[in-house]
């Protein structure tokens, strides 16, 4: 068995865009994979497994299975059967690079919120240490700092988020993902992400010629992959009971409803192709702009948080002495 040595998302990133480039330019597969090697640094082990690999008649999906992330792996299993190798690569080069910003711009929008609650936790801790024993001491009525209920509160809901994981771990696949897109905001990111990886791939086999049938059986057969398994069986069986593939998509929730229209205006395999990765990229730009919607929002979230803890924090300490000293002045 292969050991899991994964790159980061920046190295798979340059690795894809690299790669594509020079097998466009003409490069063959083991010479632009020998260049990428010195562009990027890769260490000449790693490399020289996967020009091994390759010459003993494993796919490419199958070299790079250690490397980089499995949804990846999925997308280029498929490229043995539409043969459009360069344009996968290039579409996964665009597309990692694109998150890879997403990816520091959410880190940069949390960095100093993050800050912040590191110090108000310090804060909290030498509250509870130093401040509230002195006060204590001083007579001051601590009354309004009874936190046992606080406790109950927390136990209770450390219990539940404990029963809620265990029983979305019991599920099968096919039900966590139908949870997960229920849930608020993560749902939207979720189904996005599963509709334009499922156009990207219908469209590149579309217009590579693949039949639609041809298609079916591959998805089937793809048994490590659950998802694409799940549908090639549901299409299969539409297929079986006579259904046409349109009404198979409307009935099938994690197919994007769009794609009933581009089986219905009888145009050629090769539009309806080419029209499934115009929608697939719009998918992409519309999970885009959903995270950065969301980013936008992360940070005055947390600057509430931080705020209300802040002003509960003086309210635990002022009010208990603002009241000792009224009973002192009584």
């Amino acid at each position: 068995m292969k050991k899991k040595v994964m790159w980061q998302r920046k190295r798979q990133a340059e690795f894809f865009e690299n790669l594509s480039y020079l097998l466009s330019v003409g490069y063959d597969l083991e010479n632009a994979l020998k260049m990428v090697q010195v562009l990027l640094k890769i260490p000449k082990q790693q490399m020289h497994l996967i020009l091994v690999a390759l010459q003993a008649g494993e796919t490419f999906s199958q070299v790079m299975t250690p490397y980089v992330r499995q949804e990846l792996i999925q997308q280029l299993d498929f490229a043995a059967v539409h043969g459009r190798l360069i344009k996968l690569l290039q579409a996964l080069g665009h597309h990692e690079r694109e998150r890879l910003l997403q990816y520091r711009k959410l880190r940069q929008v949390l960095l100093y919120p993050a800050v912040l609650l590191v110090l108000l936790g310090l804060m909290l801790m030498a509250f509870v240490i130093f401040l509230l024993p002195e006060l204590q001491q001083l007579g001051v009525n601590l009354q309004l700092l009874d936190i046992k209920m606080t406790y109950y509160w927390a136990i209770s809901w450390i219990l539940s988020i404990v029963g809620i994981f265990f029983y979305y771990k019991k599920q099968s696949w096919y039900k966590r993902l139908k949870l997960l897109m229920k849930v608020p905001l993560v749902g939207k990111v979720v189904k996005l992400g599963v509709e334009y990886y499922i156009c990207l791939q219908l469209g590149l086999l579309l217009t590579s010629g693949v039949e639609l049938a041809t298609i079916v059986k591959r998805a089937q057969q793809a048994r490590q992959y659950e998802l694409t398994a799940y549908i090639g069986d549901r299409a299969w069986q539409a297929l079986s009971d006579g259904r046409t593939i349109d009404q198979f998509i409307l009935e099938l929730e994690l197919l994007p409803k769009e794609c009933a229209l581009l089986f219905t205006r009888g145009q050629p395999q090769y539009q309806v192709g080419e029209e499934f990765q115009i929608l697939a990229q719009r998918k992409f730009q519309l999970l885009d702009e959903l995270i950065q919607k969301y980013m936008t929002f992360i940070q005055p979230i947390c600057f509430a948080v931080i705020g209300v803890v802040v002003i509960g924090m003086y309210y635990l300490t002022l009010v208990p002495m603002y009241q000792s000293m009224g009973g002192i002045i009584q």
